[in-house]
Order: structure tokens, then sequence, then C-alpha cells
């Protein structure tokens, strides 16, 4: 009996894992957050560390909101594991003001480096969709208000877990004219509640199929539990 034990642990071990179950996680400040502004009309300054952000349009001037959320992907504790499934993203952003509320957002995925430091002129003229961003949105979003503003992100966020595309953070355009704009908490705000959070809920990757090595000695496992029952010499009838 002890032998047929220590054999069926043996299989145990080797057999493929099941399905993962689904988790929820939170990023906030404390996980890491990059954001900035850019605007034509300070074409060269660096506002990284102001406490909002404005996404604004209005004749000849423009400002863009980026925001990154980093290290979001990995093996380490509080991070999406590579090849995961997102059920569901929202990127979560505090609308401190608004003008026109029937204005459209548009939230583009970047395609190139930034930093907090970078500007509208070391963008090349901010952040151009087709050009430094994907030449459509990935999320709108409209019949804006004064409070928390929630964004579906999972689009973004599965095609970063997929490895087809970089995370590098959104862009968040005014694409309503002539004249719009809003006014975002940036995660230098002095109240930690009111800054950016991003709230997933995503499936790990199902462990594959073992490999061919697995395969073999899970079946020279099984061939010696079958050998050893039917050697046995104290095994009854």
């Amino acid at each position: 009996m002890r032998r047929l034990v220590l054999i069926a642990a043996l299989l145990g071990c080797l057999w493929p894992a099941g399905p993962a179950a689904a988790s929820s996680i939170v990023f906030d400040y404390n996980s890491g957050i990059t954001d900035t502004m850019a605007a034509n009309f300070w074409p060269n300054s660096n506002l990284g560390n102001q406490p909002s952000m404005y996404s604004l349009t209005s004749g000849n001037w423009e400002s863009q909101s980026l925001i990154r959320f980093d290290s979001l992907f990995g093996s380490g504790t509080g991070q999406i594991p590579l090849g995961s499934t997102i059920n569901n993203a929202t990127l979560r952003l505090y609308l401190y003001g608004v003008q026109n509320p029937s204005q459209v957002l548009g939230v583009y995925n970047v395609t190139t480096n930034w930093s907090d430091g970078s500007t509208w002129n070391s963008l090349g003229g901010g952040i151009t969709p087709g050009v430094n961003a994907q030449s459509t949105a990935s999320a709108t979003a409209t019949n804006l208000a004064v409070g928390w503003l929630g964004i579906d992100v999972a689009s973004s966020l599965q095609a970063w877990a997929n490895g087809s595309l970089p995370n590098q953070g959104w862009a968040i355009l005014s694409e309503t004219s002539p004249w719009a704009s809003s006014l975002f908490l940036s995660s230098n705000y002095g109240i930690a509640s009111f800054r950016p959070t991003l709230s997933v809920d995503y499936t790990s990757p199902v462990a594959g199929a073992p490999e061919p090595g697995t395969l073999l000695l899970m079946g020279s496992a099984a061939a010696l539990a079958l050998g050893l029952r039917r050697r046995w010499p104290w095994r009854r009838a």
C-alpha cells in the first residue's frame, strides 16, 4: 500500500495543473504611474510635476494628457502574467473640470517612448494618431461630468498582455472642436484618493501540454505502477 501511495503521489505531481482562476488587481500611485501634459502653448515646458492635466482644443491651442502605469506585466508579485486573458480593465480618472460636456475624448495607445519630462516639442508636435500613437482610439468617453470617469481599456491591456504592443500607456485627446476642455487630477495631486487608478480582472495563462520528457516520465511511472501491482507476491486474487 505504501508503494501504491508513493506512485500515486508521483503521478499527481507530474499531471498538468488545471485552469487558473480569475484574479483582480488594482494599480495606483504605489504601483508606479507616469503622467504628464503636452501643450503647444508651452511647447518646451516640462509639465510632469503638475497636479492636473488638460485635454484641450481651442482654436490653435491644444493640450494632451498622457498616462502610463509602469511594470503592469511580469512574473513578480503584484504583476499580471504575460499571456493572461484580460476580462475587464477600467482606467479611473477624476474629472475636476469640464467645458462642453458633450465633447468626445479619444484614448489612444501611445507607440513611442515618453517620460514625465516629455514636452510638446520633444514628442514631435505632441501625440499624433498614426504617427506616435495608434491611428484609431482604443476607447472613447463622452457625456462628461465632474467626478470619477471610468474608461474601458481592456483592449489595450489585452494587446500588451499578448506582447503585440508595448505598454507605452495612453494619450487622452479632445476630439471636439472648436472649444472643449477636460481637467484631470494627476498622480501628483495632493490627496492620494483622487489620483488615477487602473483596476484589472484577468485570468492567468492555463498550463500547456507537458513537455515530451514529462510525458515519457509519466508513462514510465504508470508502467511501473502496473508492473509492481502484478508482481506483488502477497497480492490477493
